[in-house]
């Protein structure tokens, strides 16, 4: 991860991530070292031992020495975003930051928290710490006039059930942001169930891309009302693979048989497997024609302008 605008040395790159101070002052000790950027191309120096406490006065003296980030071990990644998840909202608004800066440890740490998610057992704590960041992604799209496309820059391409339900997650999120304007709770509830829609994969056919039955559907609905999930979250997950003109799977459902929130998951899950599949042999707009000629009455034209429109600055 790095943070946009400033140079780093290969080994820096190798070795170290750059991060924000912002999110590592706490109570607790830190769980691991924290280290300056070293001047005059020497190694980094050791600022914080693992172990050690990282409180206001520590932040304050980086501060005021105009020090805005610091570097810790790449190894560390986990033990980093796992201390920071609380302050996520507060450091998805600090203006001090720089929009790209707060987007990348968003993004990271929603990465971490669904693989996390992804890992035996699943279980509700999980996945209310997965909700509380797709809210924070969903708040930083809905008041960032650019929120969006500076998550579309550090936004991850790959078949890994992990990157692509992320992304699928944002693209919905996105979309509902040009929906629902003025509804946090509901661009966050269709942003949770782009998240989640593939969540009957999970220990099976982890690949997207592979095979598209519906046992994976309705394995996926039945984990999440376990879960005790929304009905729309629910839903998204069992009639993804649904098409507004009843070509889909599992039931041939169409029209008003499918709720907004999964019809909007179905296109966001569509694009991300035309993205993954031609990752860096076609731009953006060139799978978005792909959609218009291969899926032409599949999607709901409102929803589908509202996602075109946001891959454009408001």
């Amino acid at each position: 991860m790095q943070i946009a605008g400033q140079g780093v040395t290969q080994a820096v790159d190798t070795e170290y991530m750059r991060v924000p101070i912002r999110g590592l002052t706490g109570l607790n000790p830190i769980g691991f070292p924290v280290y300056l950027e070293g001047s005059g191309g020497n190694p980094p120096v050791l600022y914080v031992q693992e172990g050690a406490s990282f409180d206001l006065g520590r932040e304050k003296t980086l501060v005021d020495g105009g020090v805005e980030a610091v570097l810790i071990p790449r190894k560390n990644r986990a033990k980093y975003l796992d201390r920071i998840e609380n302050h996520l909202e507060a450091l998805s608004k600090d203006p001090t930051l720089p929009l790209e800066s707060r987007v990348t440890v968003l993004y990271e740490a929603a990465v971490e928290a669904t693989e996390n998610l992804f890992r035996d057992p699943l279980n509700r704590v999980k996945v209310h710490r997965c909700e509380r960041m797709v809210r924070t992604q969903a708040s930083v799209i809905l008041r960032e006039p650019e929120g969006f496309l500076a998550i579309r820059k550090v936004m991850g391409a790959g078949s890994s059930l992990t990157l692509h339900s992320v992304s699928v997650s944002a693209l919905a999120t996105a979309a509902a942001a040009r929906l629902f304007p003025d509804s946090v709770s509901k661009v966050s509830l269709v942003g949770t169930a782009g998240l989640l829609h593939d969540i009957g994969r999970v220990g099976f056919d982890e690949e997207v891309g592979g095979m598209e039955s519906s046992a994976h559907c309705l394995r996926g609905e039945r984990i999440l009302q376990e879960l005790g999930l929304p009905d729309e979250v629910v839903q998204a997950a069992a009639l993804h693979h649904e098409r507004l003109d009843g070509s889909g799977f599992p039931n041939g459902f169409k029209g008003e048989q499918l709720d907004p929130v999964t019809q909007i998951v179905a296109m966001a899950d569509c694009f991300d497997g035309i993205r993954v599949e031609h990752e860096g042999r076609i731009g953006v707009f060139d799978c978005f024609q792909i959609m218009v000629k291969t899926y032409r009455g599949c999607f709901d034209e409102r929803h589908f302008r509202a996602f075109l429109k946001a891959f454009g600055s408001r």
